[in-house]
């Protein structure tokens, strides 16, 4: 499995010209420097071989040519994590094979909208939030692209490290939710507007002791160009769920934690009313209707608009004098011969979406529904986009006010509710820490549990975005070099390794002598990718077995598993490595 990295020294002294002169016959040098003899090796375990000529060699091109040699031989053991990680990409998705699958959602750029996941996972758009390449603010319907990773499986596939450098300590990120967002419009990407702000409301889950009050997370931004994570700010988790409970019986700690979370629910309650009364006081501004030119191609009808016909179909005969109708594309399947019919009445009413009307022709007792577009030509279609263009300008005014104006009392209403979930948080705290002190012996105290999360934080550009903690490599530290079964190869030298407990996936340069942390305590995965697809592991019941104390050396022998992997679903099967 080792391959040859060679250490080539670049730009070394210089030799003079005289010394140039004297040993232009380069054949004779070699000759002579493969002569010299050489003493033996020092057999020390896990050290660079260096080979130390028995005379200095006066030709500075002489003392070149050993340093290559040399260079050449310490290559022979590898690069260090550190340059082996850094000449690889740094996204580096294992499986060309397998590619990642977005969800796709439509949201109009004027007005923003909300996004929900299929899994109840919320992007809250603002409205005029994007723009294009060329700098200017995109209008109509846009393609929101978005997709969840949550656990080992997803972080594997995906190809995104999962550690974090801080003032020059590595990390390893315990990930309780990661999200990739971006926006197309017509196939061509756009950017966020300076100022606008995703709000993201990430289902997910954790584990941890079951009477502990939710761990800290941070948000972090991926920057693929400094090759690391971006520290954005702290994750506001809310807890909703407490998952396979089954096993635990102890009544006074159930009725504890059920009042607090019914203090909690009401809390969240009163928060959410008083947000939808907050939005009902700002009434959102009326859309103008973008007027529609007439085609000629396309079928089209005159209508005579009655005295008692709705305000708006009066207001639109009184303002253009030739309107003629096209039959929308969102209209059911009619028959066109239904108007060469003499129809007694007809009533003719706007639908929502401001474009569209429906038509019901009446003859007695029959009638025909049909929805039409009206539509304009010549200087009425001009002088109508031009009102429109000026009452778009309004509109988007009117809407930016009124998001400024919601945003603010948002903020004052969240701080309020925030500040009493606290209080019951610190209560409830104050509570199980009495219990503690009067149960030490219960085993409550250290029980793992599962829990469901809604991650809240904002995204103000797209890309990864990961809700994490940064936490310390695993304690047992040893040595390990690596076999693989079948006399099986590796696509590259990465060794991915899991830990059941936290949410984690290490990669390791699988080089001889690499240094390999992990959890005894609890249950851990490794596998590698070979050249032909498949997956070589080393189980959980292999970790078991390794009686190592810190410092020592295993050797990790990995079985390969006969299936080629196709797709997410074989990588499942085959790593069966369950989460809680």
């Amino acid at each position: 499995m080792k391959k040859d990295f060679y250490n080539i020294k670049i730009n070394p002294p210089q030799p003079s010209s005289d010394d140039i002169a004297k040993h232009q016959d380069f054949d004779a040098l070699l000759a002579q420097f493969k002569e010299t003899p050489l003493p033996e090796e020092v057999k020390t375990e896990r050290k660079p071989r260096v080979i130390w000529l028995r005379y200095a060699a006066a030709a500075a091109a002489v003392f070149l040519l050993a340093v290559i040699v040399r260079g050449l031989l310490q290559g022979e053991k590898g690069m260090s994590e550190e340059q082996f990680f850094a000449s690889q990409p740094f996204i580096n998705p294992p499986l060309d094979d397998i590619k990642p699958t977005f969800a796709s959602a439509k949201i109009n750029a004027n007005e923003g909208g909300i996004y929900e996941y299929d899994n109840g996972s919320k992007l809250i758009v603002p409205a005029a939030a994007f723009r294009n390449t060329d700098g200017k603010l995109v209008e109509g319907d846009v393609n929101i692209k978005y997709r969840e990773m949550h656990d080992y499986v997803d972080f594997f596939l995906s190809g995104i490290p999962m550690t974090y450098d801080s003032a020059g300590v590595k990390y390893v990120l315990e990930s309780a939710g990661m999200v990739e967002i971006y926006a197309e419009q017509d196939g061509q990407p756009l950017k966020m507007e300076p100022g606008k702000e995703i709000k993201v409301e990430l289902i997910s889950f954790i584990n941890m002791p079951r009477l502990n009050m939710s761990p800290k997370y941070n948000i972090y931004k991926l920057n693929a160009s400094t090759r690391n994570w971006e520290y954005r700010n702290v994750d506001n988790i809310q807890i909703i769920e407490e998952l396979e409970s089954e096993g635990f019986e102890n009544e006074e700690l159930n009725g504890l934690k059920t009042n607090y979370q019914t203090s909690l629910s009401k809390i969240t309650t009163a928060e959410d009313l008083e947000i939808r009364q907050l939005e009902a006081t700002i009434g959102m501004p009326v859309k103008p209707t973008k007027p529609f030119r007439a085609n000629k191609d396309k079928f089209s009808f005159d209508l005579d608009i009655s005295d008692n016909a709705s305000p708006v179909v009066k207001n639109l005969g009184e303002k253009y004098q030739n309107i003629i109708w096209h039959i929308s594309p969102n209209s059911p399947k009619i028959n066109t011969n239904a108007f060469n019919v003499v129809w007694e009445s007809m009533d003719l009413k706007p639908l929502d979406d401001g474009q569209d009307f429906e038509l019901t022709l009446i003859n007695g007792t029959h009638q025909e529904r049909v929805i039409v577009t009206p539509a304009l030509s010549g200087n009425e279609f001009t002088q109508a986009m031009s009102v429109y263009e000026v009452s778009m300008d309004s509109y988007r005014k009117a809407l930016n006010d009124r998001a400024l104006a919601l945003e603010k009392n948002r903020n004052l209403i969240f701080g309020k509710y925030t500040s009493q979930k606290e209080a019951a948080k610190k209560e409830f705290m104050e509570t199980i820490e009495e219990w503690r002190t009067q149960n030490q012996n219960d085993p409550a105290l250290n029980q793992m549990v599962r829990k469901k999360i809604i991650n809240r934080f904002v995204a103000n550009e797209f890309g990864i975005w990961n809700c994490d903690r940064p936490i310390h490599p695993d304690d047992l530290e040893i040595e390990g070099d690596f076999e693989l079964d079948k006399n099986a190869e590796v696509t590259d030298e990465i060794a991915y390794l899991v830990n059941k407990n936290r949410n984690t996936i290490v990669r390791i340069y699988a080089k001889d002598g690499a240094k390999v942390n992990f959890d005894q305590k609890s249950d851990n995965l490794m596998w590698m990718v070979t050249k032909d697809n498949q997956i070589a592991i080393f189980r959980p019941q292999e970790f078991k077995k390794i009686n190592q104390k810190k410092g020592g050396n295993h050797t990790f022998r990995m079985k390969v598993e006969p299936d080629a992997l196709k797709s997410e679903e074989d990588v499942r099967k085959v790593l069966q490595f369950k989460e809680m």
